[in-house]
Order: structure tokens, then sequence, then C-alpha cells
């Protein structure tokens, strides 16, 4: 009786069956997310120092490391997904893109150098040398910002 009574809730507010937000991220889901937001701004940089006038030929060496670590970057963004339904759950599909596309954006328009091109290929070339650890490690550098977008849970 009180699955049956469990199950007429759930279905008369669906919204039941999410899990309850945080209002916070823990630490774990602000390291993915970090690791996420290093990802896309290593893509978009590769894309766009492969280009005149850099030519640093970067591109390859980024498909490569997209090819070789998709398990990893997959764990990442299904982990990141699960944090964002639990803290948006009407709209967490949205609000995802929202935020790719402010971090998409960000880089796309961030005036680059030949120094910024030159140490992306270095880091590049370190991920695709040393693997997802060396991703991980680089990708700590960009743990401020995540800590001024998102509260971390006490």
């Amino acid at each position: 009786m009180r699955a049956l009574l469990i199950l007429m809730l759930l279905l008369a507010d669906p919204s039941l069956a999410f899990a309850k937000p945080k209002g916070c991220m823990t630490k774990a889901e602000q390291t993915v997310e970090w690791q996420i937001r290093h990802g896309i701004r290593l893509r978009e940089f590769a894309f766009r120092c492969d280009e005149p006038p850099y030519n640093a030929g970067t591109l390859a060496i980024w498909r490569r490391i997209d090819a070789t670590q998709t398990g990893q970057f997959q764990k990442m963004t299904d982990s990141r997904a699960k944090t964002f339904e639990r803290e948006f759950p009407q709209t967490f599909k949205s609000y995802i893109e929202a935020w790719n596309g402010r971090i998409i954006m960000r880089y796309r328009d961030y005036y680059l150098s030949d120094i910024d091109c030159i140490q992306t290929k270095r880091q590049l070339q370190d991920i695709e040398k040393k693997g997802f650890k060396a991703f991980t490690t680089l990708s700590a550098r960009y743990k401020p910002e995540i800590l001024m977008d998102y509260r971390t849970c006490q």
C-alpha cells in the first residue's frame, strides 16, 4: 500500500522524482566543472591557433587527444549532467547549454597571441604524451573561476 501511495504522489507531481537541489557543488563536482571548462578552452584554442596567422599545428593534436580520451571526457560530461539535473531539474539541459555557450564565447572572443598558441600547443603535447593525468593537473588552473561561480557544499 505504501508503494502505491508513493507512486501516486510521484505521478501527481513529477518534480518529486528529482533529487533535491543542494544550492552548491561538492568538491568533486567542482573538479569536474573546471576540467570541462579546461577541455572547452583547449578545444577552442586548438581550432583558433591552427589557423593563420598562428598555424601552430594544434588541431591535429587536439583531435588525437579527443579520440584517445573519449571515455574520460564522457564520464566528466555525464557527471556534470547529473549535477546540473539535481540543481536545475526542470531546465538542466538548457542551463548546461547556456553555460557551455558562455564558456565557448569567452574563448572564441579571447584575444590570442603567439604565446597563447605556443602555450596551448605545449599543453596539448603534454596531455598527448602523459595522458589524462596531465589534463587534470592543467585543469586545476581554472579552479578559482569555478569557486566564484558555484558555492562549495559544506
